[in-house]
Formats: C-alpha cells, sequence, structure tokens
C-alpha cells in the first residue's frame, strides 16, 4: 500500500502522533501542522506496526497508549 507522504520536519526533527482505531489511522505532524487520515482494513490477526522512510529514519522516543 503506497500512501503520500508527510513532510514536516522543523530543525530536521519531526513530532509525529498516531492514533489507531479498528478502522483508521491518524497522523498529526509537529502539533497538527500537517495531518494525513487514512481509512485501514487489516486482519483481524494484524499485531504488528511498520515504519518505512526515505533516507535515514531515527526514532528517538516511541509511547504507546492503550485509549477507551
Amino acid at each position: 500500500m503506497k500512501r503520500n507522504c508527510i513532510s514536516a520536519v522543523e530543525n530536521g526533527k519531526l513530532k509525529l502522533e498516531i492514533f489507531l482505531d479498528k478502522s483508521s489511522v491518524e497522523f498529526f505532524a509537529n502539533h497538527g501542522l500537517k495531518a494525513l487520515i487514512i481509512t485501514v482494513y487489516p486482519k483481524e490477526t494484524a499485531t504488528d506496526i511498520r515504519f518505512k522512510a526515505k533516507g535515514n529514519l531515527v526514532i528517538e522516543v516511541l509511547y504507546f497508549t492503550e485509549l477507551e
């Protein structure tokens, strides 16, 4: 699946907040400066998340919070 990327780099860094739901993924870059919402239809057995980037990607901090 190919999607358009979010590009909102400030000082060489990107703060990216990602919200996952059963049928959507919402991306907010640098406090909402850029946003992307997509509809997804994952298999019920899906359990992983993958990150992919052109060039170098360094994830400095990664938090997961389960929403109720």
